[in-house]
């Protein structure tokens, strides 16, 4: 069964037991736990830490949930990028997570951004934890910039535990009419481990802002279908960054405190809904229509 999770990043302005609590009460089973510098609270690389992992595991047992991946985003190509995200990949095997989502590097590093992963491999198989690129949505030239070079750094890459994570609504604030969100991952699939999903709009001075999946302007039934006819397993992760705008630069800034609970949990309960719902019916059209076999996707050697 496909692993549908949901990202602590809805909850910004609360603490990890009551994002927990919350997204438990929706209904959802995994968690990914957002840590994403100028996006959620306040935080230092200290907090990646044994003690903060075993509370971390508390919280969750508590709440009966499991944490999928740590979205951990750093810039790859600083000098301290591998120390820092050694201490991510430390933190996801702590808490029993798969995964690290993180961006790559401006383009102008890329360079460096290949010489730090070279030095990553031999952490992520002792901990046996992924690095998911995701392609970032704030305008700026990326060594991951949208589906077609997020493939050719995995492919240069070539290593198993090295994937990416496809997000739609960044496609659309990153570069807007540049990249078809709907149609641009497409060429991921073989690579892919997660999705995030957040629905986007236009508002004041043509800002972005987030709105309850299905509201905004990405066609997701195109997307289910495409997931369904590949046969992917990559998990879904809803993120929903609802305290979160981006000027039409792609920018990002923060509203001024956090989203109250009761409004949190009724967008996540609503894009919830949407996301069972419009999978079970393109599931429902897929059988109509007669099932598409997808092609295996390649092997990487490590």
């Amino acid at each position: 069964m496909r692993e549908f999770a949901c990202s602590t990043l809805p909850f910004d302005g609360y603490d990890l037991d009551e994002a927990f609590s919350g997204i438990a009460a929706i209904g959802f089973e995994a968690v990914e736990i957002a840590f994403i510098e100028g996006y959620t609270n306040e935080f230092s690389d200290e907090l990646f830490n044994q003690k903060s992992a075993l509370r971390t595991r508390k919280l969750l047992g508590a709440a009966g949930l499991r944490c999928s991946a740590v979205a951990g985003h750093i810039d790859l190509s600083e000098a301290t990028a591998v120390e820092r995200m050694t201490r991510r990949i430390q933190f996801c095997s702590e808490i029993g997570a798969s995964r690290v989502i993180t961006n790559a590097a401006r383009i102008s590093r890329g360079m460096e951004f290949f010489s730090n992963i070279e030095k990553l491999i031999p952490l992520v198989e002792q901990a046996n934890v992924s690095i998911c690129l995701e392609n970032p949505g704030n305008g700026v030239e990326n060594v991951v910039n949208d589906g077609a070079s997020a493939v050719a750094a995995i492919k240069r890459i070539s290593h198993p535990l090295f994937r990416i994570n496809y997000d739609f609504a960044n496609t659309l604030s990153h570069f807007p009419d540049r990249f078809p969100a709907e149609t641009d991952f497409e060429q991921t699939l073989p690579w892919l481990a997660q999705v995030h999903l957040k629905d986007v709009k236009r508002g004041v001075n043509n800002n972005f802002f987030f709105t309850a999946l299905g509201e905004g302007m990405i066609d997701f039934r195109t997307i289910f279908a495409t997931l369904l006819e590949a046969r992917s397993t990559a998990t879904i992760c809803l993120e929903l960054p609802l305290r979160l705008r981006r000027r039409e630069d792609g920018s990002p800034y923060r509203r001024e405190g956090p989203i109250a609970l009761k409004e949190i949990s009724a967008i996540l309960s609503r894009s919830r809904d949407f996301v069972t719902s419009g999978l079970s019916k393109s599931v429902l059209e897929s059988k109509s229509n007669g099932e598409s076999h997808a092609a295996k996707p390649p092997d990487i050697e490590a």
